[in-house]
């Protein structure tokens, strides 16, 4: 059954589809929506549409920005994947769950907001802290708390809030929000019963042809859009040791991956990064554990000027810090 969320996307058809957690969030960003915003970020997101004045606006499931500055990437990133690859085949990690149990994602960061009242134009951040439970067979839940008030990216982002009248800035967004079983897991366009996806075995190569072609027109460039499904695939779902392990050697196929080196997350956990950089300057990195091969955070990083973005070149527009993942019978925090 089409719900409004489905007839919103379909104005905005190049974008990729949405895990139920970033559903779940969009749907609640709906019920609010302001004046015009957007959100620049590209991994596992939803988009909100609306036609008139109302803007296109996609919705990250948690994201985050890093006061400091970030480095360029550089060199091959092909032998670091391949190194964290056979740590992934050898590690069961959160494993997969049962169809009548929950899969566990808590993460934290920084939203960056971009909005835009009567021709003027701010940014700024907000805080979000996320937990959710995604479950095929049963009833889950996406737990929001947004700490702390926004801050705005320049003193000339506030200055443009304040002529524009001081708007209200990014409605809460509910605190408890319930999702309805998500019936499969995605990679890519395709989706699997648990069944099917504790059997799915393809070869690196053949996974990468797959997602290949299969993009069409969504995202900003083929290639580009193939490292947010492999990301999207390795942040948000389970995977069983050999296919996580073959999504790292899909990811090392990717023509322009780069590598960013050893480097830390916001919260200081040590990390190996990998990279892509789409057209519209804006580098996605994907931060990993090189000794448990989990995905501890993903950043967007500004290496040209983009649009109306008055972040400077080098700075972390968002930054996706994820805290913990692990499989439960119910929906309660999972223990240590």
């Amino acid at each position: 059954m089409t719900d409004d969320l489905d007839l919103l996307r379909a104005l905005r058809a190049d974008l990729p589809p949405a895990s139920a957690a970033a559903r779940a969030a969009a749907r609640a960003r709906v019920a609010g929506a302001g004046p015009r915003r957007r959100r620049p970020g590209r991994r596992g997101t939803a988009a909100i549409a609306a036609a008139g004045a109302m803007a296109a606006a996609a919705v990250a499931i948690v994201s985050g920005v890093d006061d400091g500055r970030v480095g360029p990437a550089s060199a091959s990133a092909r032998p670091v994947l391949a190194r964290v690859a056979a740590v992934a085949a050898r590690r069961e990690g959160p494993g997969v769950p049962r169809d009548d149990q929950f899969f566990y994602i808590a993460s934290e960061g920084t939203e960056l907001v971009v909005t835009a009242i009567h021709g003027t134009s701010y940014s700024y951040f907000v805080v979000n802290l996320r937990e959710s439970w995604l479950s095929v067979a049963r009833r889950g839940r996406l737990s929001v708390r947004e700490p702390g008030r926004p801050r705005f990216v320049t003193p000339a982002d506030r200055r443009r809030w304040i002529a524009a009248g001081r708007p209200p800035l990014e409605p809460a967004v509910p605190p408890t929000q319930p999702m309805s079983p998500v019936r499969h897991y995605e990679i890519g366009s395709d989706r699997f019963s648990t069944a099917a996806l504790r059997a799915y075995d393809p070869t690196p190569r053949q996974l990468f042809d797959r997602l290949r072609a299969r993009v069409g027109n969504a995202g900003q460039t083929p290639d580009g859009e193939v490292f947010v499904l492999i990301a999207d695939a390795l942040r948000d779902g389970p995977q069983p040791p050999r296919l996580r392990a073959t999504l790292y050697r899909a990811l090392a196929l990717v023509p322009g991956v780069e590598l960013v080196g050893p480097t830390r997350d916001r919260l200081g956990r040590d990390a190996v990064g990998v990279a892509y950089t789409e057209r519209t300057g804006l580098r996605h990195e994907l931060l990993f554990d090189p000794r448990t091969s989990e995905v501890l955070a993903e950043r967007q990083v500004v290496v040209r000027r983009v649009g109306d973005l008055t972040a400077p070149v080098g700075t972390a527009i968002e930054d996706v810090v994820y805290t913990r993942r692990a499989v439960t019978d119910a929906i309660a925090r999972p223990r240590p």
